[in-house]
């Protein structure tokens, strides 16, 4: 009886431990990103999601956004009303631009040195508006801010009028300028999200892109050096505008592009902005991505139409996303087709979609064309 029940056992044994392997998986386990979700993370991913924690900021308030899609990264009181200093400049220009000649002559009066001039400058000197919009935006003279605004209306507070009309058209409810030059004042206020969105709108114009971006300019006898120090020392750094008072402490608007995508980043009230900054843009170049979504090669996107006729396939726009590096691997491509392709003469042929693993991220009507 010992000597038949052998086999039995050896058969239990076996049935056992490859029921074992049937409840174990093959393979180490993967994590998911939630419980009861089917996309797996990968251990590169683990790691990638493990150093997405956001930096420690000394400012009082801050914002980081993607430029392209408009992405909130991180935010810090964002929309607090704070006081925003010579980052106010930057409206300031931008009416001037939009409503003067940039080869007006403008004289500087005695009543435009009621305020500090950092390049010291005097009653009766003559500048071209460019020359002057130099001065307002690369070395923040506030001299050059008060001419700049009587001369384009006539006078400071007509001046002033303009630069809320502006930010009102914009739908900015915590912005209120008092002054053109950003000077402490108790009506005068914005946010971290209110400026980031002024940047972006500013840089639009190519004039302001066009300045705020230049290390130094000459004018006349004198150099303007830009008081950015980003544009000497941080790799893809395009502006915009620093800003210091008493009340406001550092403040610092900036821009970034690389090839991994374009930020912006505000902070106010800091103890050191360029530390702050630094840390913020870093965040975002090291963990995101920003994606223009693409169909790939053309050889993947030949189809046939029903009449035996040869088409491509191409996208009616292509839209921008920004993930972090973790969910790349996610991301896949769907044709949506038809059984037969368009009808003759008809151009629709379908639908992209874009999956970041179980979840719909965009979907792209397709147009089919000749190759």
């Amino acid at each position: 009886m010992g000597r038949a029940s052998r086999p039995v056992r050896l058969l239990i044994i076996l049935a056992l431990a490859l029921g074992q392997g049937f409840c174990v998986g093959f393979g180490p386990p993967r994590l998911s990103a939630r419980d009861v979700d089917d996309n797996a993370l990968w251990p590169h991913q683990v790691r990638l999601l493990g150093e997405l924690s956001a930096p420690a900021v000394s400012s009082a308030a801050a914002l980081l956004l993607d430029a392209g899609t408009g992405t909130r990264i991180y935010e810090k009181h964002a929309s607090a009303r704070l006081a925003p200093a010579s980052t106010t400049k930057m409206v300031t220009a931008l009416v001037a631009i939009e409503r003067g000649h940039l080869d007006d002559t403008v004289i500087i009066y005695p009543g435009d040195l009621a305020v500090e001039s950092l390049l010291g400058l005097r009653a009766g000197e003559t500048w071209s508006l460019e020359d002057l919009l130099y001065a307002l935006l690369l070395s923040s003279d506030n001299v050059a801010a008060l001419a700049i605004a009587r001369h384009v209306a006539g006078s400071e507070a007509a001046f002033v009028s303009l630069m809320n009309e502006q930010v009102t058209r914009w739908g900015l409810r915590d912005t209120h300028f008092a002054n053109p030059h950003g000077l402490d004042d108790p009506e005068h206020y914005s946010s971290a999200a209110d400026l980031a969105e002024i940047a972006l709108r500013c840089l639009e114009n190519p004039v302001f892109a066009e300045i705020v971006r230049t290390r130094e300019h000459r004018a006349g006898w004198r150099t303007l050096v830009n008081l950015n120090e980003l544009l000497r020392s941080y790799e893809g750094a395009q502006g915009v505008k620093t800003g210091t008072t008493a009340a406001a402490g550092q403040c610092l608007v900036s821009i970034a592009s690389r090839p991994g995508g374009r930020a912006v980043c505000v902070v106010l009230g800091s103890e050191d902005r360029y530390r702050d900054t630094r840390l913020l843009l870093d965040h975002y170049f090291a963990h995101y991505r920003a994606l223009g979504l693409r169909l790939g090669p053309k050889g993947l996107n030949r189809v046939r139409e029903a009449n035996g006729r040869e088409q491509v396939l191409i996208m009616d726009g292509r839209p921008q996303v920004l993930l972090p590096l973790w969910q790349l691997p996610w991301l896949r491509l769907q044709r949506i087709m038809p059984p037969l392709g368009p009808e003759e003469g008809d151009t629709a042929a379908g639908l992209a979609r874009f999956r970041l693993g179980s979840a719909v991220l965009a979907e792209v009507p397709l147009r089919a064309v000749a190759p």
